[in-house]
């Protein structure tokens, strides 16, 4: 509903260009605002249906695969983390290639390089890019995993993950990175315990390396380490890679 006219226009000629479109996109991409809220509601009825159940372990994949990409970043460096991330990809000349199915160059003129993990990327990374913003790479999680556990509100850790550290600090684990950090007041509200029952269990966890807490003016905001959200990926029900399709996207050759 809030993206902008002119991006609509753009996006939808360009798919235009590659396959045939249904009538209905022509009113999308004029901005009729009767047809953005039936699919504006149409995608939530869908997330609601097809992911919301099992969003709680989605985010578990990809928080692992940020903290992963985040310890990359910080030990190897920008080439050395992007060339692990992408293992048949090579440096030539300040440049990165990637095996892509279509040649497609992608050059960032200093904008930058957002990247994104996805659960629903698969194989190979997406770029999204707008001539007046940053581009962004959109690269999928490792998917080791057969099926998907429920999302309650509050995060629900799997019975393995109890038996090994506790319930309670297991559900607190998982309501951290469910909500990408929270500081103890939120926590402690979450989980239904006391402030200093919160504290204590958060400080076990960080002593254990699971997660980390940064000091802020507001307050402390504890976040899932790259061990804790490794921990909440190999211990969430599994997942069949088989059963998600790669849309056949285009993709970028190279980076540079």
């Amino acid at each position: 509903m809030n993206t902008d006219a002119d991006h609509l226009r753009a996006d939808i000629s360009k798919l235009a260009e590659e396959t045939s479109l249904p009538s209905w996109t022509q009113a999308v991409a004029r901005g009729d605002k009767d047809m953005l809220t039936l699919l504006t509601n149409n995608i939530h009825n869908y997330y609601v249906t097809a992911l919301k159940p099992y969003w709680h372990a989605v985010r578990a994949h990809t928080q692992a695969s940020r903290a992963y990409v985040a310890d990359l970043l910080l030990t190897e460096g920008v080439e050395g983390a992007l060339g692990r991330m992408f293992p048949n990809s090579t440096w030539r000349n300040w440049t990165l290639h990637v095996p892509y199915p279509v040649d497609q160059d992608l050059h960032l003129q200093g904008r930058g390089l957002i990247l994104i993990p996805a659960f629903f990327c698969w194989r190979l990374p997406v770029t999204l890019v707008r001539s007046r913003s940053t581009p962004m790479l959109v690269y999928p999680v490792q998917h080791k995993f057969d099926t998907l556990s429920t999302d309650p509100s509050v995060g629900t850790p799997s019975p393995s993950l109890e038996k090994l550290i506790g319930r309670t600090r297991a559900t607190i684990l998982s309501t951290i990175s469910m909500n990408y950090g929270m500081n103890t007041t939120e926590l402690a509200n979450a989980v239904h315990t006391s402030l200093a029952s919160a504290s204590q269990h958060a400080s076990a966890l960080r002593d254990a390396g699971l997660i980390t807490t940064v000091r802020r003016t507001a307050g402390a905001v504890h976040r899932v380490s790259k061990l804790g959200a490794n921990l909440l990926a190999s211990s969430s029900p599994r997942m069949e890679p088989a059963h998600i399709k790669n849309p056949g996207t285009r993709q970028a050759r190279s980076l540079s």
